[in-house]
């Protein structure tokens, strides 16, 4: 149980120092588990909401809301860096040592190591502004990163710290991205697909060299996607549809139901199994080789609500984040969820 933290958002795992860190937005502090044991916790700042773990260093980074970024190594903030606004979603890329934390406002902070190196501001086709790029990837082979918004359908490539490339592609409120440099395709999830009468397809594969477009309906929306890297099977989950869609190539191989409400996957890529977390079934439904294998139903007296997985690929680790036990007060507005102490939950 993680004792003093309040509404777990996100977490990521440095292995080099084997600790687990989590991003607490309600208790605006980071839980550190260490050896697999819970080590307490850090305040950090105003709603931390993501964290990534540099797979080249032990540095962890922290976006914040509405208090910046932090820069931690081993269970320590050791770097406070400016934020334009809201920075939101983080990608570390391995191959050129860049980290780009995307703002709900406008721009994307480019970072080195501990520095901001500039906030980048990246203009649509009619010279506006784009904001909110919340689905970012980069591509294993050549380093290229690709950004992807969810307010406006184009698609733009960054080498380094420099925009070489944008194109439009058919789809609404981009929430995730898959780049699969081996096979030459780009899957976005979109979350808004149900509002675009004009392209509401729930996810879109983008050819990487004629940037050709092949439109996806198995779901109502999507939110988020995992590629298993040996097999090219990419796992997308429906939470509106209580299902995952399996892609394979530029094709939908099948879609499947799952729990309710379907929320994150996750691939381990050394066995192939990838992990769905169940949000409203307190449960994780398991995939391998592009079909659903098992259900793991968890401990009903140990939260609910599974947020978020992630896998140590070395140790083979899953740790599951069950985001609270809440209880639920109702008023004239509506139903008031307040968060309680969540649960960590490790399958091995």
């Amino acid at each position: 149980r993680l004792d003093g933290s309040r509404c777990p958002n996100d977490m990521a795992y440095d292995r080099s120092a084997d600790i687990l860190y989590i991003a607490n937005e309600e208790s605006d502090n980071v839980t550190i588990i260490r050896d697999s044991q819970f080590a307490g916790n850090i305040p950090t700042g105003n709603w931390p909401i993501e964290v990534e773990s540099d797979p080249n260093s032990n540095r962890v980074y922290l976006s914040h809301v509405l208090d910046g970024i932090r820069v931690l190594q081993d269970g320590m903030v050791v770097a406070d860096i400016p934020a334009y606004s809201e920075s939101y979603r983080i990608l570390v890329n391995s191959l050129n040592d860049y980290t780009y934390i995307t703002d709900l406002h406008r721009p994307i902070t480019i970072i080195r190591s501990t520095e901001k190196v500039l906030d980048l501001f990246v203009p649509d086709f009619q010279g506006n502004v784009i904001g909110w790029q919340l689905a970012t990837d980069y591509d294993r082979l050549t380093g290229l990163t690709y950004f992807a918004s969810w307010e406006y359908p184009a698609l733009t490539v960054v080498d380094g710290t420099e925009v070489i490339d944008q194109f439009t592609y058919e789809g609404l409120g981009a929430s995730d991205m898959i780049v699969d440099p081996d096979r030459r395709h780009i899957v976005v999830t979109n979350n808004l697909a149900y509002f675009d009468e004009d392209s509401p397809n729930n996810i879109s594969i983008i050819d990487m060299d004629t940037k050709q477009v092949s439109s996806i309906f198995s779901a109502r929306y999507s939110y988020r996607a995992a590629l298993d890297p040996v097999t090219g099977y990419v796992y997308v989950t429906n939470p509106d549809n209580n299902s995952v869609t399996v892609l394979q190539g530029r094709q939908e191989a099948a879609t499947f139901q799952t729990g309710k409400k379907p929320r994150e996957v996750a691939v381990d890529p050394v066995t192939g199994f990838a992990y769905v977390t169940n949000v409203e079934d307190n449960s994780i439904s398991v995939f391998r080789d592009g079909i659903p294998v098992a259900e793991i139903a968890l401990p009903d007296d140990k939260g609910f609500r599974p947020w978020y997985v992630t896998i140590d690929e070395h140790s083979g680790r899953v740790y599951i984040l069950n985001r609270s036990t809440v209880e639920k007060h109702s008023s004239r507005d509506g139903e008031r969820v307040v968060c309680r102490e969540p649960w960590v939950h490790i399958l091995e």
